[in-house]
């Protein structure tokens, strides 16, 4: 998750630089920057959606026999769009909520504005994917499944990152007196204090006890509602514990820059460690039951963020002094090539690597259900070939008393008709080959043996 968080959030920052930069004339006012990141993070979301429909071949291609290998691309591009999109989204509410710095009342109405308008969206994209779903058979098959999932999932990730950004955004205007900028930072001339400080950290933890009251009086019935606000909770523990944790370093270190961002990175990282220590050492003691448990898992979430955003920072910032030094294209430019080396770094190793490690027993469920759906295919081909041989068995005897009888018919016949003996001979070669089909057990007529000539048993009732 962190690994996914630090690069997904550098290349939206990243391609959002960019894409403003040739866009946008350079006086281009916060209105023009405001339809941009809009453009931008609705552009991404598209993505996202065409690029989990095409990984499971609802579009373009058809779909894949591997359960295992789609449902790890399908794992793999989901959280990463999904963090692009989610810090994409977190930009443009942002810039939204820029426009309210001179009121913390209405900067404050910015976050319930996006989870509306986003979970409307996510409702609406929800009902097409069932349509979708449901168009060729009525009924869902394990890719379309896994499509409406891992959308799901991608669209959670975005919309918790987005919630609780703006969130934390106005509560540290509320302390501090001063909305930040949208990327976060503290705005030029805002001045932090030691009991800033305290108030933040103050803060993550009351969502910390945010996040047990909705697991336990948050009724299941709401399955939706409750899983995307524990996710909003536990991000917005990780923003405060971070720009906390910004502050503090700043205030106590007197450092600036990469140094800076490299204290931070590495302080937050140690302290996560620390923290799953001791959340996993809580898990194995006999005392606490499963609902302590499942509440202790919902701690890694914010754990994740917090060091993903701790080393996006020190890249970011390493990549402006890089960039400022190193002139050759725009600087935006410079800033997206140098995410995208680091994605085509990072990212395979990670799909290799780890991935199919965190998702273990995901896969070997995949792969039960991959194995289970062979079986039943081969039994349901091996009934129908079994009632289609019955069936042909039947009709063979069938037309063997028929050509019998006309036979003995013919044969009754035989002195007043010349013309008998050669259709009976004819009738005697067709019944000699019927009843050694019949000794020797009927072919399965594959579409009546098309291409080759065969039609079936029954091509013998029009050969010459």
């Amino acid at each position: 998750g962190a690994i996914c968080t630090f690069m997904g959030v550098r290349l939206a920052t990243a391609w959002n630089m960019c894409f403003a930069f040739y866009a946008l004339p350079a006086d281009a006012g916060p209105t023009g920057k405001l339809w941009v990141s809009i453009m931008v993070a609705l552009g991404w979301y598209l993505t996202l959606q065409l690029v989990l429909a095409v990984t499971c071949g609802m579009v373009w291609g058809e779909k894949t026999h591997d359960l295992k290998a789609m449902i790890l691309k399908l794992k793999c591009w989901s959280v990463m769009l999904g963090v692009v999109t989610g810090g994409s989204a977190m930009g443009c509410w942002a810039t939204i909520q820029d426009f309210f710095q001179d009121s913390a009342i209405l900067a404050s109405t910015v976050p319930f504005m996006a989870f509306t308008f986003l979970w409307c969206l996510y409702y609406a994209f929800d009902t097409l994917r069932e349509h979708i779903a449901h168009m060729d058979d009525g009924t869902k098959d394990e890719h379309e499944v896994a499509w409406d999932k891992y959308t799901d999932a991608t669209e959670d990730t975005v919309i918790s990152l987005t919630v609780s950004h703006t969130t934390v955004q106005a509560i540290r205007f509320w302390i501090t007196g001063h909305l930040p900028l949208p990327n976060g930072d503290v705005r030029p001339g805002g001045v932090i204090h030691g009991g800033d400080v305290t108030a933040l950290y103050a803060v993550g933890v009351l969502f910390v006890i945010g996040v047990v009251l909705v697991e336990l009086y948050l009724p299941e019935h709401y399955k939706n509602l409750k899983r995307r606000t524990k996710m909003i909770l536990a991000n917005c523990i990780a923003f405060s514990v971070f720009y906390a944790s910004v502050w503090w370093a700043t205030r106590m270190s007197g450092l600036q820059g990469p140094l800076l961002s490299m204290l931070i990175a590495l302080g937050v990282t140690w302290t996560g460690f620390v923290v799953i220590f001791v959340l996993d050492f809580l898990a194995d003691l006999d005392c606490t039951g499963p609902v302590f448990d499942k509440n202790l898992r919902l701690m890694v979430v914010p754990i994740s963020t917090l060091i993903g955003f701790g080393w996006k920072g020190a890249f970011a910032t390493a990549g402006s002094a890089l960039v400022a030094k190193v002139n050759v294209y725009p600087a935006p430019l410079e800033q997206l090539i140098l995410a995208v080396v680091l994605i085509v770094v990072v990212l395979p190793a990670w799909k290799a690597h780890i991935l199919p490690t965190v998702m273990k027993d995901e896969l070997r469920t995949a792969g039960r259900r991959q194995k289970r759906q062979s079986q039943n295919k081969v039994a349901l081909l091996q009934a129908e070939a079994d009632a289609l041989e019955e069936v042909l068995e039947e009709d063979l005897v069938d037309l063997l008393d028929t050509l019998e009888k006309e036979m003995e018919d013919l044969a009754a016949c035989v002195e007043t008709d010349p013309a008998v003996p050669e259709k009976l001979n004819a009738l005697g070669g067709k019944l000699n080959r019927l009843a050694d089909l019949a000794k020797h057990g009927m072919p399965l007529p594959k579409g009546q043996q098309k291409g080759n000539g065969h039609g079936g048993p029954w091509t013998v009732l029009s050969d010459p």
